[in-house]
């Protein structure tokens, strides 16, 4: 390269059983160099041995030259959103969190050990949230987030190798769901004395509500949106009057 890079060596033989084999060319030694700083890209690197007499002479031999790899990581495998209670997996409930599998047996045809994993949002206007370091690939889950219903949004791992290169899997991307809540009835009345359009009492209201279909846990199903995040309730004289007695409230 453009200047010399001298580094510590460590045999696996005794330097002594050279004195017997002068003369003949012999593999007493294997070196191995730790160098501390990176190798030049694409340039001839030679691993040169110098060799000190007692009498204070010096021979040196260098190696054949090589270069060192910079091919970026290639990765099979794939970044998918993971399972949201049933969703269908090009739809999530959630507006804040992302779930996401990554699959960590990764091959790579550099033989080069990722340094990091980094983990972006995006979604159709570009970057989301910009690039984070993951320490556990195998379970990721990106919070804190303010998705939009009706949008889509997908994941960008990014990972980097020892010679500093990267490559990028993107998901194929999941979308917030939009759909309303599921259909739910409302009856007036707790008192099954009277009828359904009377009741006894002029300063309280009760209302009876429920879904009209549900799993059996008790769940509604998919297909009638998102969780339930709040309930609002308002009193109003008939519904075709327009304004209500009292606004709607949690």
């Amino acid at each position: 390269g453009a200047a010399d890079l001298w580094a510590p060596v460590y045999t696996t033989a005794d330097l002594g059983e050279a004195q017997a084999l002068r003369g003949d060319v012999h593999t007493v030694c294997n070196f191995t160099a730790e160098a501390n700083e990176t190798l030049p890209q694409g340039e001839d690197v030679h691993l040169c041995v110098e060799v000190n007499s007692s009498t204070g002479y010096q021979s040196l031999r260098c190696a054949e030259p090589f270069q060192a790899d910079f091919t970026a990581p290639v990765v099979h495998s794939a970044l998918q959103h993971g399972e949201d209670s049933g969703a269908p997996e090009d739809r999530q409930k959630w507006r804040t969190a992302l779930p996401l599998t990554y699959d960590v047996g990764l091959t790579f045809e550099d033989l080069s050990k990722p340094l990091q994993y980094e983990l972006a949002v995006l979604n159709r206007s570009g970057v989301m949230r910009d690039y984070a370091v993951v320490e556990d690939p195998s379970d990721l889950l990106v919070t804190d987030l303010q998705m939009e219903a009706g949008n889509v949004y997908s994941t960008v791992m990014r990972v980097t190798n020892a010679a500093g290169l990267s490559t990028v899997v993107e998901s194929p991307g999941v979308l917030v769901d939009p759909s309303p809540p599921a259909d739910f009835t409302v009856t007036d009345g707790n008192d099954p004395t009277r009828d359904v359009d009377a009741q006894s009492s002029t300063s309280e209201l009760w209302v009876q509500w429920g879904f009209t279909a549900q799993n059996e846990n008790g769940t509604v199903p998919w297909g009638g949106g998102p969780p339930i995040a709040y309930w609002e309730v308002a009193v109003m004289r008939s519904p075709c009057l327009g304004e209500p007695v009292r606004g709607f409230v949690r």
